[in-house]
């Protein structure tokens, strides 16, 4: 009985007038839309134990997520934090530094294997896929900066 974009009333077939579209509205439907912003910061603890209960299977990695009022990517990321350095890894309150040998290695390696950034970061103890796709980058404009690559 309501009406669609065609303005036509499915039981009498009939073209609607201003009249009878004030009688049998379209209903509005109200979409709920949540914003997931936390209040505050994560604590360390806070993120070992919601590590712990994934990797229990306790509570699913969404719902994790949620609880915390952050996207699932956040969560993964601990988790992978965890796996590859343990509880210190949510406790370490200064920047990491690489020696330029382990930047040098960790570029060649996901150039020439075709392994994935995470998998990188867990061979070589790596904090941040971010850190390696910076050092890709940086590599590559390197390699097209140097005379020996220039095409004349």
């Amino acid at each position: 009985m309501y009406l669609e974009n065609h303005e036509r009333i499915a039981d009498t077939g009939t073209i609607p007038t201003k009249e009878t579209r004030m009688l049998h509205p379209k209903p509005k439907i109200q979409k709920q839309r949540i914003h997931m912003m936390r209040s505050e910061k994560v604590t360390p603890d806070q993120k070992l134990q919601a590590v712990k209960e994934v990797l229990e299977r306790k509570s699913s990695l969404r719902r994790v997520a949620h609880q915390y009022g952050l996207h699932h990517s956040s969560v993964e990321k601990w988790v992978t934090l965890y796996q590859t350095f343990g509880a210190e890894a949510f406790y370490r309150t200064r920047n990491s530094h690489y020696s330029e040998e382990v930047r040098q290695k960790a570029v060649k390696k996901y150039l020439t294997t075709g392994a994935s950034l995470q998998d990188i970061c867990r061979e070589f103890q790596l904090r941040s896929i971010s850190q390696v796709q910076k050092w890709v980058e940086d590599e590559g404009k390197q390699k097209s900066c140097r005379p020996d690559r220039l095409i004349s």
